[in-house]
């Protein structure tokens, strides 16, 4: 009976320095990068968090469509695209 070829180690993939999506090579972040959007992230919710009751249920569902830079966002909702500026 031939052998059944092995299953890819998940680790060696990690090794990988890019990955083909969509037919374009994209470089895998670095892992500063992830660390920084993290804490981006958790700083994101913490600002969510401190926004009264009454705000919070003005925003809404959105999905993001662009980045700007590191403080604004495009921000597709029910009534058009709005751009979101964090720390305002």
């Amino acid at each position: 009976m031939p052998e059944r070829p092995s299953e890819p180690d998940a680790s060696a993939a990690a090794d990988q320095p890019a990955t083909n999506v969509g037919g374009a090579l994209r470089e895998r972040p670095s892992k500063t990068r992830r660390k920084q959007e993290s804490h981006d992230l958790q700083s994101l919710g913490e600002a969510l968090l401190d926004l009264p009751d009454d705000h919070l249920a003005t925003l809404g569902l959105g999905a993001v469509k662009a980045e700007r830079d590191n403080a604004k966002i495009d921000v597709l909702f029910a009534d058009g695209m709005h751009v979101l500026v964090h720390g305002r």
